[in-house]
């Protein structure tokens, strides 16, 4: 997500980006603002594979329709990344390298989470079924995901 020689602003890094768009490092985790579009229709935001996502998007996934986003909480994927888009409504994510901690609060559909290969994450408050998009730098996840915080840890 850039380098770390930035300017530092309130615990996280501005990084400049293509097309004008800029990335926040948050430890080894960014914010990245996707492009927005707007006129008299409302907004408009797109993103592209190795552009504004930082990784080749291998596999589109959403969440909706929980009261409860607890329920997606405790996992880390082994050699995937991830970029979450919160589309609607809020959540709460809580992050963990193994070294670092971060609470993060995604509610932008302009505002992207990076976030890099087996970091622990676990979804906190959020509003009524919030809809987040997931893009992964892997097709099939079903096997690369550690889902005990103990061999997380073990493994780190």
């Amino acid at each position: 997500c850039g380098n770390d020689s930035q300017m530092e602003t309130k615990g996280f890094t501005e990084l400049p980006h293509n097309q004008g768009q800029t990335m926040t490092r948050i430890s080894n985790w960014c914010i990245i603002s996707l492009p927005k579009i707007t006129d008299v229709r409302g907004n408009f935001t797109y993103l592209e594979s190795n552009k504004q996502v930082p990784f080749t998007i291998r596999n589109i996934l959403w969440t909706y329709g929980s009261n409860d986003a607890k329920q997606r909480s405790g996992y880390a994927y082994q050699n995937a990344q991830q970029l979450i888009v919160c589309l609607s409504g809020s959540v709460h994510l809580k992050l963990d390298n193994g070294r670092h901690q971060k609470a993060v609060h995604l509610n932008r559909p302009d505002r992207g989470l990076y976030i890099p290969e087996m970091t622990w994450i676990e979804y906190g408050e959020s509003t009524a079924h919030p809809v987040c998009l997931v893009l992964t730098s892997r097709k099939d996840l079903r096997n690369l995901g550690v889902r005990d915080f103990k061999q997380f840890k073990n493994s780190k």
